[in-house]
């Protein structure tokens, strides 16, 4: 991945660089749990899941957050190329990439990012059963 990326940081400065606090684990995780069953309920959830087999199972689906674009979001990453140098990883990030955002709506809404024009953070990871932070 590009140096564009990020996992999830510290904003609490009185925890050491890359620790974030429980609560702040447990704060990310639970937006994306609300962000992830919001996008199942949408209208265009099955459709996404048919075009990348696998989402969230054998390719990982990213919770971030984006920046430094017209418009910053947080939400998930349902739709794009994979990432030509790690596909396991998921979708390039550096790419033109569909992201499904719960900010400005409850019930969601799906935004096309041009990755190479800010910056995303990964803020967690859904690989299986639930949402994990990622390791530094």
């Amino acid at each position: 991945m590009s140096g564009r990326h990020r996992t999830s940081g510290n904003g609490d400065r009185s925890q050491p660089e890359g620790c974030a606090t429980s609560t702040d684990v447990l704060t990310q995780i639970a937006q994306a749990e609300t962000c992830y069953r919001a996008f199942l309920v949408s209208g265009r959830a099955a459709q996404m899941l048919q075009a990348a087999p696998g989402l969230g199972t054998s390719i990982p689906l990213l919770f971030i957050q984006c920046e430094g674009m017209a418009q910053s979001a947080t939400g998930l990453a349902v739709r794009g190329d994979l990432d030509p140098m790690m596909p396991e990883s998921g979708f390039d990030l550096d790419g033109q990439f569909t992201l499904f955002s719960t900010d400005h709506s409850n019930a969601g809404e799906f935004i096309t990012v041009n990755g190479w024009v800010g910056t995303t953070e990964i803020l967690a990871l859904r690989q299986g059963a639930s949402f994990k932070i990622p390791a530094e």
